[in-house]
């Protein structure tokens, strides 16, 4: 009887530890996931700001026909 009840707590320590290292690398792998969302998130703002900011230099466009060409 005594053996049979040691072999349950070793059994459920096991699963304790199993699924604390399961939980700890799920953690890391999330939160290196969202780092790098929200890099891409990030670059891909400024791209896109780049690219969609059309007419406001005032001077040395690549692209004269701008309709608003800034001030002058």
């Amino acid at each position: 009887m005594l053996k049979q009840l040691r072999n349950k707590g070793q059994a459920t320590i096991e699963y304790i530890l199993l699924f604390s290292f399961l939980a700890f690398i799920l953690v890391n792998f999330v939160n290196s996931l969202g780092k790098m969302v929200g890099t891409s998130v990030g670059s891909l703002g400024y791209a896109l700001t780049q690219q969609l900011s059309v007419g406001v230099c005032a001077q040395y466009c690549y692209y004269d026909g701008y309709q608003n060409k800034g001030a002058q």
